[in-house]
């Protein structure tokens, strides 16, 4: 399995928790992109999240998922986006090998560790 297909599994897991939970989401596609003749699938982050999650009464959450040693490039992507409301939070949803997904929510542009989620069976 690439590392592109893992991303999506990755992604819907994420989905599926926060839907779980009440929020609606919007998820990033991937389009068509040609470079040197060449056709291949790229990514289009929003703001430097893979999705957005609305729910009523409840601040617009932007979502970016990947793996542990990603975290840090994630982090200086949602950087370049400094922008941050109080009507808003940003999230970064880690996927440790052979284990739990991990959430890190930003505070005064630290991401600091949550508490793990709830297991979801994965094939890795």
């Amino acid at each position: 399995m690439n590392a592109t297909s893992k991303g999506n599994i990755y992604e819907i897991q994420v989905q599926r928790i926060l839907e779980k939970d009440g929020w609606a989401i919007f998820r990033q596609h991937r389009k068509a992109m040609f470079i040197k003749g060449r056709m291949i699938m790229a990514g289009c982050d929003m703001f430097g999240a893979d999705m957005i999650a609305l729910k009523k009464d409840r601040p617009i959450k932007f979502v970016q998922v990947t793996t542990l040693v990603n975290k840090s490039a994630k982090e200086k992507e949602y950087a370049k986006h400094p922008f941050i409301v109080n009507h808003m939070t940003r999230e970064i949803w880690c996927k440790i090998p052979r284990k739990d997904l991990r959430r890190f929510i930003c505070e005064d542009g630290i991401f600091w560790l949550e508490k793990p989620c709830e297991r979801i069976k994965t094939k890795d």
